[in-house]
């Protein structure tokens, strides 16, 4: 009976471990990704002629919000969207997550039936 346990505790012991492994690589690849946004849309800033106080005006952030994104990448969706807009980027975002070109056929069909996922 102890052996089963034991096994038993190995087993959940491993499951556990390959779940943790790939949350830690998933959440690496996101704070890549992140990084990788904060950095091209500062260069954007930039080309644009913009100091940060400037930018964060007219899109209606504060300075500190910016400053973080451009540091961290942290920001809300919302912040995030104001920042494209004057950036003169969001219609290219828009039209780069509406682009369904690499969907699966069966994917747009699912989406196009208007079905729930329950």
């Amino acid at each position: 009976m102890v052996f089963y346990i034991v096994i038993l505790f190995y087993y959940f012991v491993s499951i556990f471990n390959i779940c943790y492994y790939y949350f830690s690589i998933m959440k690496a690849a996101s704070k890549q990704y992140i990084e990788r946004i904060s950095v091209i849309m500062k260069k954007r800033r930039i080309a644009l002629d913009m100091k940060q106080s400037e930018a964060a005006e007219k899109a209606g952030i504060s300075l500190g919000t910016l400053r973080k994104f451009e540091q961290s990448g942290e920001i809300s969706l919302e912040r995030f969207f104001k920042l494209c807009r004057i950036y003169q980027m969001d219609s290219h975002i828009m039209a780069a997550i509406e682009n369904r070109d690499w969907w699966a056929l069966e994917e747009i069909k699912k989406a196009e039936s208007k079905r729930t996922v329950r």
